[in-house]
C-alpha cells in the first residue's frame, strides 16, 4: 500500500505505492543484481491471483540488492521467478511480499521501475520502513541474498488510456507513493497522448525524505515533466512549496491551464485523495478523470 507519510494527511492508502523501457535513469548507485532467488527462479508454485478474494500461491524469491535511498526508504531489487516478473505489464501494478513464512503478514508494494526496464526475473521496489515488526520493515532488514516469498503481480495498473486526450496531466504522490508514479513516467506512456503539459506534485517531509531527487531533475530535463516538490516540514532554507500536495494544487492552479480538460493520477493517503478530488472538481476536472492504480 502507499506508505504512510507526513506529506499527505489521513490514515488509509488511496493508491498502491510502496506502500521505471522508457527514458529515465536506471537504478540508483549500488542497486545491482546479485544471487538468484533461493532454489532458482523456478522454485515455488504460482497461481493467477488477481482478485482480492482469490487464494494466493506464493513463490520463493530473494533480495538481489538493497540500499537506502532516503530517510526511512529503501530501494530493493528482488529476484523472482520469471513467471512473476513477466506478469508485470502495466505501470501501477503491485505484488504481495512476505518475510517469515506462511504465518507472516504480507506487504503490498507497487513496482517502481517501468515494465520492460528490468532484467527478466527481477522487480524493483521502493519500500518504506514502517518499523522492524511491520511487513515492509522486515523486508527492509533483509540483506542481499535474503529469502522471502512473493505473490504473482496483481492489479490492472493505471488506466492510462483514460488520459490520452487530456490537455494537462497531473501526477500526485506523497512519500513512497512516488514508486508507481515513477513507473508511469518512465514507461513512456504519457508521451503517447496529446498533452500540453505534465506536472508532478510530490509531497515529502523534507529533502532528506526525497528518494528520487536525481530522477526528478532528469524527468524535467529529459521528459518534459514539471516537478513541484512539496515539503510538509521543510528544513531552514527551503524555498519551494510548503504544506501538502493538495495545498500546492491550489497555489498552482493558474499555471495548469484549463483543468476541465485535465486528467490526474493520484497515489497517496485517503484524506489527500479526497482533498484532491474536491479541489480538482472545483476547478472543473471531471471526477472520472481522477485516476488510481487499483
Amino acid at each position: 500500500m502507499a506508505a504512510r507519510s507526513s506529506a499527505g494527511r489521513g490514515a488509509r492508502g488511496a493508491g498502491r505505492g510502496a506502500r521505471g523501457a522508457g527514458p529515465g535513469p536506471g537504478p540508483g548507485p549500488g542497486l545491482g543484481l546479485g544471487r538468484a532467488a533461493p532454489g532458482g527462479p523456478g522454485r515455488g508454485r504460482l497461481a493467477a491471483a488477481r482478485g482480492w478474494g482469490d487464494p494466493v500461491e506464493w513463490a520463493a524469491a530473494g533480495v538481489a540488492a538493497t540500499e537506502p535511498l532516503a530517510e526511512g526508504l529503501r530501494g530493493v531489487v528482488l529476484e523472482v521467478p520469471e513467471a512473476v516478473s513477466g506478469g508485470y505489464v502495466s505501470p501501477g501494478q503491485f505484488l504481495q511480499v512476505r518475510v517469515g513464512g506462511e504465518d507472516a503478514k504480507p506487504a503490498f508494494l507497487a513496482v517502481a521501475a517501468a515494465p520492460g526496464a528490468q532484467a527478466p526475473g527481477t522487480l524493483e521496489l521502493l519500500v518504506k520502513d514502517a518499523g522492524e515488526d511491520s511487513p515492509a520493515g522486515l523486508l527492509c532488514r533483509l540483506p542481499a541474498g535474503g529469502e522471502l516469498e512473493v505473490s504473482p503481480v496483481m492489479g490492472k495498473g493505471f488506466p492510462v488510456e483514460r488520459a490520452r486526450d487530456a490537455e494537462t496531466v497531473l501526477l500526485f504522490a506523497s512519500g513512497s507513493g512516488i514508486s508507481p508514479i515513477r513507473a508511469l513516467v518512465e514507461s513512456g506512456e504519457l508521451s503517447r497522448g496529446a498533452h500540453e503539459r505534465v506536472v508532478l506534485f510530490h509531497g515529502v517531509r523534507d529533502a532528506a525524505h526525497q528518494p528520487y531527487a536525481a530522477r526528478l531533475l532528469a524527468w524535467g530535463a529529459d521528459l518534459g515533466v514539471r516537478v513541484v516538490e512539496v515539503h510538509s516540514r521543510p528544513a531552514p532554507g527551503w524555498s519551494g512549496a510548503r504544506g501538502y500536495v493538495q495545498d500546492a494544487l491550489e497555489a498552482e492552479r493558474e499555471n495548469l491551464g484549463d483543468l476541465s480538460r485535465a486528467a490526474a493520477f493520484v497515489v497517496g493517503q485517503k484524506e489527500m485523495a479526497e482533498a484532491l478530488k474536491a479541489g480538482l472538481g472545483a476547478a472543473g476536472t471531471p471526477e472520472e478523470n481522477v485516476l488510481f492504480n487499483f
